[in-house]
């Protein structure tokens, strides 16, 4: 299992890009993917990364209150994927094009927060 920081809201993700106008990630984000790429390749699974089909579960665990109960602020779970997906390329799996089975979950709340995520060829 890979163990990453809480995932960024889709809209702090991606940004409109000064001057051509185009989509991609903003700074916040790109700092967020080479951090979770880093975490993820000290973790990844004997033989990622994979070359075939593989199966991707992503529990994602909403940080908790003071008072040890789940936060109400917590990411959308279909937002948490395709960041999440991204960064894990070149890592678990070479393209996200070889996922063939995904699901996402809510899970357990964290002091922090964060994901586990499981990769794994079928």
């Amino acid at each position: 299992m890979i163990h990453l920081p809480a995932p960024l809201s889709i809209n702090r993700y991606w940004t409109i890009q000064r001057g051509t106008g185009a989509i991609g990630p903003s700074a916040e984000g790109r700092r967020w993917k080479a951090q979770a790429k880093v975490l993820a390749a000290r973790q990844a699974p004997p033989g990622a990364p994979f070359a075939g089909a593989v199966m991707v579960e992503i529990v994602v665990h909403p940080q908790t209150r003071q008072d040890g109960c789940a936060s109400r602020v917590r990411v959308d779970l279909d937002n948490a994927a395709k960041c999440t997906l991204d960064a894990l390329e070149g890592v678990a799996y070479a393209n996200d094009r070889q996922i063939e089975v995904l699901t996402i979950r809510l899970g357990e709340p964290m002091p922090a927060g964060g994901m586990t995520v499981g990769v794994a060829p079928i």
